[in-house]
């Protein structure tokens, strides 16, 4: 009878680490491995992303930068999508975003049922993000959270609000800014008398 009892007791003791281990891996990030969300910080300089979808392919048409009445966080949501500004390795802030028709849910079926449809190469969308600003940032990852693609732009956007891609070039930055090697392009610009050397 008490084996019986010790034997019932590992069990269930067993079916509860089982069940502990089941909730740990749900809670796992995707297997990009994203990182948290950093903590938020306020800012009354807030960037406002034009986002628009079509046919399943994600842009950014222009950024501007609105100041507030009062200082505001960059809001926290779930979504598939996301915009984040990063110096070197260092992530500043993340904004995600769904598209509808194109949230983060799976494609996958069950064994006895059609797999779910999908809608990407149908969407067209238009959208908005905000994002409280950063100075530091030196550039933008739009990334798909879903499939691991990304897109390195350079920040901040130009006067007109449109973003460039990355590309190497020389770099007010310093060394080991970039993860990558790269570099912002910047223009050369006549710094006036002052520049020159002379007194």
């Amino acid at each position: 009878m008490l084996r019986s009892l010790r034997s019932t007791l590992i069990a269930a003791l067993a079916g509860v680490a089982l069940g502990a281990g089941g909730l740990a891996a749900l809670a796992d990030p995707p297997r990009g491995g994203f990182a948290p969300d950093p903590p938020p910080h306020q800012s009354r300089v807030n960037w406002v992303f034009d986002l628009s979808a079509r046919d399943g392919k994600i842009s950014i048409d222009g950024a501007k930068a609105v100041t507030l009445e009062r200082p505001a966080e960059t809001p926290r949501t779930v979504g598939r999508f996301a915009l984040e500004l990063y110096i070197g390795r260092e992530l500043l802030d993340r904004v995600r975003f769904n598209i509808p028709l194109m949230g983060g849910e799976s494609s996958d079926g069950n064994r006895n049922r059609l797999p779910k449809p999908r809608f990407e190469q149908n969407v067209s969308a238009h959208l908005s993000a905000r994002m409280a600003d950063s100075p530091r940032a030196a550039y933008l990852l739009m990334v798909d959270r879903e499939t691991g693609d990304t897109q390195k732009l350079a920040w901040p956007p130009e006067s007109d609000g449109h973003l460039v891609l990355w590309q190497s070039g020389v770099s007010e930055a310093r060394p080991g800014d970039f993860p990558d090697g790269g570099v912002r392009a910047v223009g050369f610009r006549d710094g006036g008398p002052a520049d020159s050397g002379h007194d």
